[in-house]
């Protein structure tokens, strides 16, 4: 490897190729067989590229859109879903998450691993496939990957203080669990952990949870990834020229056999979301990437017959902090005021073309942790019409010592919708409650630099998202979180979320996680407007292709990929 091409940095190439031995993947101990129910994908079943195919294409680049650029190449440091676009298709995981656009941990899948064992209710034991080589490039050349390899991701990840710098180790959450690793024998990895942890097997699939060579990260004078990535994934990365684009060729000895399909992957950088929907309609591209919307979905569905989009409810719920530590907002009383007299229905159609779910503090993809829509509509805060909640609401008001109402103000980051809904929510408050509302809408660093700082009265942001567990969302606002910027604390809410964690029953979880949202019904430390509609495009020639949750949550399953005689360039 060029130790001269730092990232960002001139461009670089490299060239390998890994010897890989296929595997069956059946755990041996399989999970529970609850199956989680959720929102279906919004014309889901007639997706084409679930389609069976009567003859495999294979061959040609498809060209995917990416709206910014990578930071480094290294997951330990990052949550955003960009990076996977390159990652996910280099690198590989012990597990992978199932093709569900629900939160199903009936569907994990090996990766790495052969298969797996849960020994007792604290330790688990994985196989490794045998015969996965890493890429054939300095300082790795193309070596066997073996139990050490995945020990040292996954220490690297739970130990690492990554210069002490809060934006390294976003990850480490995942990990936390782990009390200790062992590995008998070169591929077999056993973990011990702390206490029960319902989420570890789903944390253990999860896209940001990629396996590192040690020799690579010891290559980097910061340890963090930053001249290239090798990885033993389906694809190779070729080349790269940071803010222009990444492309990455076909490893014809992946170690599943056959795969993948495609030749080449090329991931372009466009910033701006209605150039790379322009360049999606002319066939410029084949994945139009993050931030499209109900209606960049309409004029594709009404002009563009070669072309889908799909639909499913996402994990990114958009609403608003308070800081508990401020008045009015230290009163119960006053932020169940606010969560009343919001009306969730108006805001959707306001800001997202009538296209949004909603949402009672999770997320419907979380499966059945989540109360489903139809049930949400008819509770208070969320119901039509609005007459009786807002009645409730200036009683609380005038209770808490505000029955003219008062003012405030609500710092908004500046990202997608979120500045549009803040001036809706402003108008209702107005409207509604008397509450006189004055938008401060800041840059996303700045934004988070004063939040952080706990200097904001109400946050109008994206809340309580994540990646697929519920406990990812649910943990943001126990006592001890850094993510807790408006200081709520209750104990109980505290030993609910303990118990949640340790619950390996998924029904039992669902109902220890339902506890949970009662008690945030009354004390509404934060307040969820709606959830997000993820979107994916691609031509309907072109079949594997995953809809999902989160966007590039599923992109490792790109080495599935097949597209028909003249969609692509070959």
């Amino acid at each position: 490897m060029d130790r001269r091409a730092r990232f960002p940095g001139q461009r670089w190439a490299v060239f390998a190729v890994i010897l890989g031995l296929a595997a069956a993947c059946v755990p041996a101990a399989p999970p529970s067989t609850a199956k989680p129910a959720g929102s279906a994908a919004s014309g889901q079943t007639s997706d084409p590229a679930a389609a069976a195919p009567e003859k495999i294409v294979r061959g040609g680049t498809f060209v995917i859109g990416m709206h910014g650029d990578l930071v480094n190449f290294d997951v330990v440091t990052q949550t955003a879903a960009l990076h996977l676009s390159v990652m996910s298709l280099v690198q590989s995981g012990l597990m992978k998450w199932g093709k569900s656009t629900v939160v199903d941990p009936t569907k994990l899948a090996c990766d790495l691993c052969e298969s797996w064992t849960q020994i007792d209710p604290t330790t688990y034991e994985f196989k490794l496939r045998q015969g996965v080589r890493w890429h054939n490039v300095p300082p790795v050349n193309g070596r066997e990957l073996v139990a050490d390899d995945v020990k040292y991701t996954l220490e690297r990840l739970k130990t690492g203080n990554f210069r002490n710098d809060p934006r390294f180790g976003r990850n480490q959450s995942k990990v936390a669990s782990i009390e200790s690793i062992e590995t008998p024998d070169k591929y077999t990895l056993r973990v011990k952990l702390k206490a029960p942890d319902a989420a570890f097997l789903w944390h253990m699939g999860d896209p940001f949870v990629l396996i590192v060579a040690r020799e690579q990260v010891e290559a980097e004078s910061d340890g963090i990834l930053q001249s290239g990535l090798v990885g033993t994934g389906p694809f190779i990365l070729k080349e790269f020229t940071p803010k222009v684009g990444y492309t990455l060729v076909r490893n014809p000895d992946y170690f599943q056999p056959g795969l993948p399909y495609l030749d080449a992957v090329e991931v372009r950088v466009i910033m701006d979301n209605t150039t790379r929907a322009n360049a999606f309609r002319a066939k410029e591209i084949h994945d139009p990437g993050m931030f499209m919307d109900a209606e960049k979905k309409r004029i594709i569905d009404r002009s563009h017959p070669d072309l889908f989009m799909g639909e499913v409810p996402g994990m990114t719920t958009a609403g608003i902090y308070f800081n508990t530590t401020r008045p009015p907002f230290d009163d119960a009383r006053v932020r169940r005021a606010i969560n009343l007299a919001i009306d969730r229905q108006g805001i959707i159609d306001a800001t997202r073309f009538g296209h949004a779910v909603l949402t009672r503090w999770l997320s419907p993809s979380v499966g059945i942790y989540a109360t489903p829509e139809n049930e949400v509509a008819k509770l208070p805060g969320y119901r039509q019409p609005k007459d009786q909640d807002v009645a409730t609401a200036r009683r609380l008001l005038a209770e808490a010592g505000y029955p003219n109402g008062f003012s405030t103000e609500l710092k908004v980051i500046r990202s997608a919708n979120i500045p549009a809904d803040a001036e809706v929510i402003a108008e209702q408050l107005r409207r509604n409650l008397n509450v006189e509302v004055k938008l401060v809408v800041l840059e996303r660093a700045v934004h988070a630099k004063e939040t952080q700082a706990g200097n904001y009265a109400m946050s109008a942001e994206y809340t309580l998202s994540s990646a697929g567990d519920p406990g990812e969302a649910l943990g943001q606002i126990v006592s001890t979180s850094g993510a807790n910027t408006g200081q709520w604390k209750n104990a109980r809410y505290d030993e609910l979320y303990a118990q949640q964690q340790a619950a390996l029953d998924p029904q039992e979880r669902a109902r220890i996680i339902g506890q949970m949202m009662d008690l945030l019904d009354e004390e509404v430390p934060v307040l969820i407007t709606y959830t997000d509609n993820n979107y994916r495009g691609y031509p309907k020639g072109c079949h594997g292709i995953q809809q999902e949750h989160r966007y590039n949550v599923l992109i490792r399953y790109m080495s599935e990929v097949w597209c028909d005689e003249g969609v692509l360039r070959r």
